[in-house]
């Protein structure tokens, strides 16, 4: 096993924040 449960949501969790923040760069220069 590679990750352990604890490791992999708390990556997760960090994947999901990094989208969340670069989202709106993405969506303000397709926009604009």
């Amino acid at each position: 096993v590679l990750f352990s449960t604890n490791e992999y949501s708390s990556f997760l969790r960090l994947l999901v924040v990094s989208l969340e923040r670069t989202r709106p760069y993405f969506t303000y220069r397709i926009t604009d």
